[in-house]
């Protein structure tokens, strides 16, 4: 960015017009830190399947994923517009991991050869001001290697007849 043009105001208030656009600097201007920010699933990928998560927030049911489908991929974001790169993320999958990850910068996390079992994916952004947001989850079941969709129903029904 190139600044060609520097103004100041009485008042203490900075101009400076650059090839960007016009930036006004007001060192007496708060910023509201504590803005509440959500964080959102982009995607979610199973395999070659996008996965529908805006179920989940109507109390649908899990989604089961064939055991050759034990693959997957969560990719999600905060929008938070004041120093947005310094937002950074934390995540969970429960049945998997022991400890909440590491805050980091990267907004995907992928699992690979997941064992059979029912997982919560678990995340949450920081943002540059150290605020925190409230956690999304993902709960989604690994069905035994075989096993139809329809699960147990469909196997003890089999030994029923």
């Amino acid at each position: 960015m190139n600044i060609s043009a520097f103004f100041s105001e009485p008042n203490g208030v900075i101009w400076l017009g650059t090839d960007e656009g016009l930036i006004r600097i007001d060192d007496k201007k708060s910023i509201d830190t504590d803005i509440p920010f959500p964080v959102y699933f982009r995607q979610i990928i199973s395999k070659a399947d996008t996965l529908n998560h805006k179920n989940q927030e109507k109390d649908q049911a899990l989604h089961k994923m064939k055991f050759k489908n034990n693959s997957i991929r969560f990719s999600y974001a905060a929008p938070f517009f004041i120093q947005e790169k310094l937002t950074k993320y934390q995540t969970f999958l429960d049945g998997y991991d022991e400890e909440w990850g590491k805050w980091e910068e990267n907004s995907t996390r992928e699992f690979n050869n997941l064992p059979h079992g029912t997982y919560t994916f678990r995340v949450k952004a920081q943002n540059g001001f150290h605020a925190i947001s409230d956690e999304i989850t993902y709960k989604f079941i690994i069905l035994l290697p075989g096993m139809p969709p329809g699960g147990l129903i469909y196997c003890i029904s089999l030994v029923l007849d």
